[in-house]
């Protein structure tokens, strides 16, 4: 079964109207999309439903506070989604590890790094950093060094 990019653009846009689509000269979309953190498990399960795959999480600091970026392709098509979500100053989004069972390890990591938690999760707990660093998150800009 192929990518009804029609029907996914549609759904995709009845979540959220943040939606930029870009062709790259026949090789292939490439779109972004910054819903609401309550938004993106509906995201998520549509673009499972029309048979993307997680690729990546990740998170960036920006001021004054996290915003998690998620990338999803596509197994036949040449498709590529990044969800950009905002994690707020209290760094809180939805876990999309039950739609996406690979998502936990990475939603691990950026909670590791970054602090950010993710409601729902099955198991959040420090992946990479000892008990000892927990709550440090690393990967935070302090005071002049924030972007």
């Amino acid at each position: 079964m192929g990518l009804d990019e029609d029907r996914l653009i549609t759904g995709l846009k009845n979540i959220t109207p943040s939606l930029t689509l870009d062709e790259s000269a026949g090789r292939g979309w490439h779109a972004v999309l910054c819903p609401e953190p309550e938004q993106l498990s509906a995201c998520a399960a549509l673009l499972l439903e029309h048979g993307f795959y997680l690729v990546f999480i990740t998170a960036v600091h920006v001021s004054p506070a996290c915003e998690v970026v998620y990338q999803f392709a596509h197994y036949k098509s040449p498709f590529r989604i990044n969800l950009r979500v905002a994690a707020g100053e209290g760094r809180s989004i939805p876990s999309i590890a039950g739609i996406y069972q690979g998502a936990a390890w990475h939603e691990r990591e950026a909670y590791d790094f970054f602090g950010i938690e993710f409601q729902g999760h099955p198991g959040l707990k420090p992946i990479i950093l000892t008990r000892e660093e927990k709550g440090r998150c690393p990967l935070l800009k302090q005071g002049q060094q924030l972007k």
